[in-house]
């Protein structure tokens, strides 16, 4: 593997993403379902793409939306299917405020719920009585309305180190190829946190959609996320006597499914 020389340090401004750029092209470029790299993908994270190649575009969601309603129909699923959008007709259209006012319509405080429910599957207490001095990079991402709370509710000796969100990611260190990429296991993107180290007993970064994370510790930096979770695991199977005999943890791979015409 080949390391940029870029690698670690923040990316040059002329190499961030131009959003007015992507959004425009978000809306106006259209893909080409005989284009294999154009149509709609789905593996373990999703449809992914650029508006700029064509592989993420409104065309891309509008076919994905109406799969799902062509998947409701078929399984007969009923319930509410709420469609906000200014290509519908006039008598199709759901108004944002009669949304708002249905009595289908709630409001939830998942963040709130999300930090309550932490204490049933981790010993908050603990961790609060040790006075661990930890310190959190969200990496601009979606966890970064979620430490604050936690810290706050469990009374935490807890520092975000980083709360910005910029969607260009200017703050990111690049990674190994000279590519902005918010990836937790890499020591190039963490570089920032890692620098950092000697603030805290502890440091955490989560990716952007935060399904993954990365530890930095006082003495070793940033850990093999392969080794602490094979710890994690052994320790689980010798701390959970409820867990049946036959339990297993693995990883699951999902091939990509290609749906061939775009609508």
């Amino acid at each position: 593997m080949q390391v940029n020389p870029k690698a670690g340090k923040l990316a040059d401004p002329s190499e961030l993403v131009n959003v007015p750029k992507l959004i425009t092209a978000y809306f106006t470029e259209h893909p080409d379902p005989s284009i294999r790299e154009q149509r709609v993908s789905f593996g373990t994270s999703g449809h992914r793409g650029s508006a700029l190649k064509c592989s993420f575009n409104e065309d891309h969601i509008l076919a994905i939306s109406q799969a799902i309603c062509e998947y409701r129909k078929r399984q007969k699923t009923e319930g509410p299917l709420l469609i906000l959008d200014d290509n519908l007709r006039e008598d199709q259209r759901v108004p944002y405020a009669r949304a708002r006012s249905a009595n289908t319509t709630h409001s939830h405080n998942y963040v709130a719920e999300y930090a309550k429910d932490l204490e049933a599957v981790v010993d908050m207490a603990v961790i609060q009585r040790a006075g661990v001095k930890i310190g959190v990079d969200p990496l601009g991402g979606a966890s970064v309305a979620y430490w604050g709370p936690i810290r706050d509710r469990y009374h935490l000796n807890l520092t975000v180190v980083n709360e910005l969100v910029d969607p260009t990611f200017r703050f990111m260190t690049v990674d190994w190829d000279g590519k902005v990429r918010m990836d937790c296991s890499s020591r190039f993107a963490m570089a920032s946190l890692i620098e950092r180290k000697g603030s805290f007993d502890v440091a955490f970064a989560n990716d952007t959609d935060a399904d993954r994370h990365g530890i930095v510790t006082r003495e070793g930096g940033l850990m093999n996320p392969n080794h602490y979770l094979a710890v994690a695991i052994d320790y689980l199977f010798q701390n959970r006597p409820g867990w049946s005999a036959t339990a297993a943890v693995g990883k699951i791979v999902v091939s990509s499914s290609l749906i061939d015409h775009v609508a």
